[in-house]
């Protein structure tokens, strides 16, 4: 997904360099949208530590790599911002999305490797993320009035859980959740075009790669304590379809061409 991105990147500013000049913008000013699509979160470098805090075995101790996770859905995604337009052809965009929906991994066994090499499997471990916000800087070329091709560059933070419920086994009798915040880097490409008076439709694709975050928590054995940590990759990529409203500078919605 991240090389179609750049692909698509590619194209519109080829694109936005060859087409000939016209009438000044429909999108300039403030807008407000709203979207739907597909969306997936990949979780990757998993790998779940556990250690022993007081007496317990050395059997507790130790990581393994686990398989990468995915939480594919359907986003709902709140946007706005304001577009500047800097001649006729060519406007710059500054804008907000923000993700209400929480995103969830699904429940997936662990396991552990002890310096021994002895193996120990735990169940009902997941992430979840929510909360998310992209601020973008949009580069946009105006293929007509009322067509609009631009770019997104930005930046995303996220909030990610860490879930471990007690699976009933080995000796686990208590859970736990811990959240960390993530912050990535955000790339896109979009197409805008009325529909109606200060009214457009719009289709985009978007990659984030976030840095990792270290979430650890404790739970119990028996009377004693086990640590957890985890530090997983994850990556955002989606494809969205929207609606939304142009207004002008003084908050009406443009003049018709």
């Amino acid at each position: 997904m991240q090389y179609l991105v750049i692909l698509i990147l590619t194209a519109l500013s080829t694109i936005g360099w060859s087409l000939p000049s016209h009438a000044e913008s429909e999108f300039k000013g403030f807008y407000g949208q709203v979207a739907t699509g597909f969306e997936d979160n990949r979780f990757s470098s998993i790998k779940p530590s556990w250690q022993n805090i007081a007496e317990l075995p050395t059997y507790w101790a130790g990581t393994k790599q686990q398989p990468d996770q995915h939480s594919s859905s359907n986003p709902l995604v709140l946007g706005g911002g304001y577009f500047h337009e800097v001649t006729n052809d060519w406007l710059i965009g500054f804008g907000v999305d923000y993700h209400p929906l929480a995103q969830n991994s699904g429940w997936f066994d662990h396991q552990t490797t002890n310096p021994s090499n002895a193996q120990f499997s735990l169940g009902n471990m997941s992430y979840q993320v929510s909360n998310r916000v992209n601020l973008s800087i949009m580069p946009a070329y105006a293929l007509t009035p009322d067509k609009l091709l631009y770019l997104k560059l930005g930046y995303s933070t996220q909030t990610l859980k860490y879930r471990q419920i007690a699976p009933d086994e080995g000796g686990l009798r208590s859970g736990f959740e811990r959240n960390a915040r993530q912050n990535g880097m955000l790339i896109g490409a979009g197409y805008k075009q009325t529909v109606a008076h200060g009214f457009y439709g719009f289709v985009e694709a978007n990659s984030v790669l976030y840095a990792k975050a270290t979430i650890q928590g404790s739970a119990y054995a028996g009377a004693h304590a086990v640590c957890f940590s985890s530090r997983p990759l994850v990556s955002a990529m989606n494809v969205l379809f929207g609606v939304g409203y142009t207004f002008d500078a003084f908050g009406h919605s443009p003049t018709p061409q």
